[in-house]
C-alpha cells in the first residue's frame, strides 16, 4: 500500500508544480498551459516507482559511478520527499487490519476502487455506443443543410475528417482519433450564417490538428483509475478550459471574425443542451462567459518565444528525467541470494575420520567451526548447528524439526584430507549427517521480510572503519607470501564480538565477506540480511555501538562507521524442510 500512496502523493505534488507553471504562463497562449496540464494528467499513468525501477534495469556503464555531492543531496531529498509512505511503512507488508467479516482493510479498499472504476467505464461505454446511433440519413434534409454539409466537407476533407449529420440534441463535435468524424446536428445550419459555420468548423479542425481527442481519452483513463482523487476531476476541468481557449485563439488567428464566432457559440448553446462524450471535442465547453469575453476582446495570449519554448520542454523532460536519474544513481546489482539447494557436484565427499558423542555437561559454552588442517570441531553443539553449516540458508528456521534437534547437545570431531574448498566442506557435512543422523531434507522457496545491506553514500565510498583486504579467508591462507598488516583485526580472517561491561558492543573483523557480515547482523536483528552492496572479496572493519536499543544504535553505527545501511524489503528465500532425521549412535 505504501507504493500506491507514494504514487498518489507524487502525482499530487506534480499537479501542484503544474499549477505554478501554468500560473507563470497565464499571459501566454492557452495551448502552452494545456500542455502543462496534460503532462500532469499523464503523470498519473506513469508511476515514479516504475520509471525508477526501469532505470535501474538499464545497462549503465558501471554500477559504482560517483555523482557530485550537491547532486547526491538533491537526489536524497527528492527521494525522501517523493516516497514518504514507503519510508514510514518500511519493512511492513501492508495494511492488515481485519474487519468482523474477516476481510482485510486492503481488500475492502481494492474492492471499492474496482467498483468505482467499473461503473465509470460502463457509463462511458454506454455513451459511446449511444453516439454511434446518432447518425441520421441525408435524404430528408433541406437544401440549406445540403449546402452547409458540402461546405463543411470541403473544409474538413484536408484534415481527413468525415462529416456526419447527427441528432439535433447534440452540439457540433469531433469524435475519434484515427478516423475522426465531425457530428453536425440537424437544424443548426438554419440558425448560423456561412461565416459563423466556418468559424465553428475552424474550431473543430483545431481540435483535430492537436489530437485533442487522444489527450482527452488519456485523461478519461486517469479519471477511471483515480476517480477517488478530487484533484483528478479538477485537473480535467482545467484541461477542457485551456483546450477550448486554445481552439478559440486558433480561430481568432485564422478567421479574425470575433463577432460572428461569439454569436455562433451563443446560438449553439441556445439550440443544443448536450455534449457527446468526455473524450469528444465540442465547441461549447469550459467557462462560457469567460470565453465570450475573451473572444470579443480579441484576447489572444502571447506566443512563447523560442527560448521559453525550450525552457518549457526542459521542465517537462526534467520531470521524467528525475526518477530516471534516481534509478541510475541507485543502480546496483540485484539481490543475490547465495544458492543453497544443492552442491556444485554430485560426487560424494566424506571425512577421513569422524566421531560424535552426546554432551551432557549442561554447560552454556559451545565451540564450532573449521580449523587449519581440515579439522572440523564442535563442542557442546546441537544437530541444528551442524545442519546450518551443511545446508546454508538465510532463514534461521528448520521446518519439520523434532524437539530434540535444538535441545540435545553433542561433541563432534572430524578430519578432512588436505584443504577442502567451501563447497567440499558443505558436502562433507551433508554426507556426515546422512550417515550418522540418517538425515534427508529439501528446500522450499518462501517470500520473507529481509533487510538489504546497501552502501549508504551516494558516491559509494566506504566508511572510515571499513576497508578491503587482499585475503582469501575461505582457504585459510593469505594471497601472497606474507600476511598483510591489518588496521583493525587482531589477525587475518579473525572475527570477534564482545559485549563488555561498559554498555558497548564491539565487532572486529580481520577479513569477512559482506554476505557473512549480513549473516552476523541477521542474528542480531532477528531477520535475514541479504547483501546488496555489490562489494566482493573480504573486508576488515571495526564496529561499536551501545547495546541498548540495538536496532537504532546499530543502524546509526553502520552508516557512520562503515558507510553501510539496512533497508527493509521482501525477497524469496530458501527454507529447509526436514524429511527424515534420527538420533545418532554414539561412538
Amino acid at each position: 500500500m505504501g507504493v500506491a500512496f507514494d504514487h498518489l502523493w507524487q502525482s499530487t505534488l506534480f499537479v501542484a508544480g503544474a499549477a505554478l507553471l501554468a500560473w507563470a504562463l497565464r499571459r501566454h497562449q492557452a495551448r502552452a498551459r494545456y500542455v502543462v496540464w496534460l503532462t500532469a494528467s499523464v503523470k498519473f499513468l506513469v508511476p515514479y516507482a516504475v520509471m525508477t525501477a526501469g532505470a535501474r534495469l538499464l545497462p549503465w556503464p558501471t554500477s559504482s559511478f560517483a555523482v557530485p555531492a550537491t547532486a547526491a543531496r538533491f537526489f536524497d531529498t527528492a527521494d525522501a520527499v517523493g516516497t514518504p509512505f514507503s519510508a514510514v511503512s518500511s519493512g511492513a507488508s501492508g495494511i492488515h487490519a481485519a474487519t468482523p467479516a474477516g476481510l482485510s482493510f486492503t481488500t475492502i479498499l481494492l474492492a471499492a476502487w474496482l467498483a468505482g472504476t467499473v461503473v465509470l467505464v460502463a457509463r462511458w461505454v454506454v455513451l459511446s455506443r449511444r453516439l454511434r446511433h446518432q447518425r441520421l440519413p441525408l435524404e430528408s434534409v433541406s437544401e440549406r443543410e445540403r449546402h452547409v454539409l458540402a461546405r463543411i466537407g470541403d473544409r474538413s476533407a484536408k484534415f481527413g475528417v468525415t462529416v456526419v449529420l447527427a441528432d439535433s440534441g447534440l452540439e457540433p463535435g469531433v469524435a475519434g482519433v484515427v478516423r475522426p468524424v465531425l457530428f453536425w446536428p440537424t437544424g443548426i445550419s438554419d440558425r448560423l450564417t456561412d461565416e459563423q459555420i466556418d468559424a465553428v468548423v475552424a474550431h473543430e479542425m483545431a481540435h483535430v490538428r492537436w489530437y485533442d481527442n487522444a489527450a482527452a481519452m488519456a485523461h478519461v483513463a486517469v479519471e477511471a483509475l483515480f476517480w477517488f482523487h478530487p484533484l483528478v476531476w479538477w485537473l480535467g476541468a482545467r484541461l477542457v478550459d485551456e483546450r477550448e481557449r486554445a481552439c478559440d485563439e486558433a480561430v481568432l488567428a485564422d478567421e479574425g471574425r470575433r463577432q460572428e464566432y461569439a454569436e455562433a457559440i451563443l446560438r449553439i448553446c441556445e439550440f443544443h443542451v448536450a455534449s457527446p462524450l468526455p473524450f469528444t471535442a465540442g465547441v461549447t465547453g469550459s467557462d462560457l462567459r469567460r470565453r465570450i469575453e475573451s473572444i470579443m476582446q480579441g484576447d489572444v495570449g502571447k506566443a512563447l518565444i523560442r527560448s521559453r519554448r525550450y525552457l518549457l520542454a526542459i521542465v517537462i523532460v526534467a520531470s521524467v528525467a528525475l526518477p530516471v536519474g534516481l534509478g541510475a544513481w541507485r543502480h546496483e546489482p540485484a539481490i543475490q541470494v547465495p544458492a543453497s539447494s544443492a552442491p556444485v557436484e554430485n560426487t560424494p565427499v566424506a571425512f577421513e575420520a569422524a566421531s560424535i558423542k552426546p554432551n551432557t555437561s549442561g554447560s552454556n559454552g559451545a565451540r564450532l567451526g573449521w580449523e587449519p588442517g581440515g579439522l572440523y570441531v564442535g563442542v557442546n553443539i546441537t544437530a541444528a548447528s551442524v545442519i546450518s553449516g551443511a545446508y546454508p540458508s538465510k532463514v534461521n528456521e528448520l521446518i519439520g524439526a523434532p524437539d530434540w534437534l535444538s535441545r540435545e547437545h553433542f561433541d563432534v570431531t572430524a578430519r578432512a584430507a588436505g584443504a577442502p574448498t567451501p563447497q567440499e566442506r558443505q558436502r562433507m557435512l551433508q554426507a556426515f549427517l546422512a550417515d550418522r543422523f540418517k538425515f534427508s531434507a529439501h528446500y522450499q522457496s518462501q517470500e520473507r521480510a529481509v533487510y538489504r545491506l546497501e552502501l549508504a553514500r551516494t558516491d559509494r565510498a566506504l566508511g572510515p572503519q571499513l576497508r578491503a583486504v587482499n585475503i582469501q579467508c575461505d582457504m585459510f591462507k593469505p594471497v601472497g607470501e606474507a600476511p598483510p598488516r591489518l588496521t583493525f583485526g587482531e589477525a587475518p580472517c579473525s572475527f570477534r564480538m564482545n559485549a563488555g561491561g561498559n554498555g558497548k558492543v564491539t565487532m572486529i573483523s580481520g577479513g569477512r565477506t559482506m554476505d557473512a557480515f549480513g549473516d552476523t547482523l541477521a542474528g542480531l536483528l532477528g531477520r535475514p540480511v541479504v547483501d546488496a552492496t555489490g562489494l566482493r572479496g573480504y573486508y576488515e572493519f571495526s564496529l561499536d555501538y551501545p547495546d541498548e536499543q540495538i536496532s537504532g544504535a546499530l543502524f546509526t553505527a553502520l552508516r557512520e562507521q562503515l558507510g553501510l545501511k539496512l533497508e527493509s524489503a521482501r525477497a524469496p528465500l530458501d527454507v529447509l524442510v526436514i524429511d527424515h532425521i534420527e538420533r545418532p549412535a554414539a561412538d
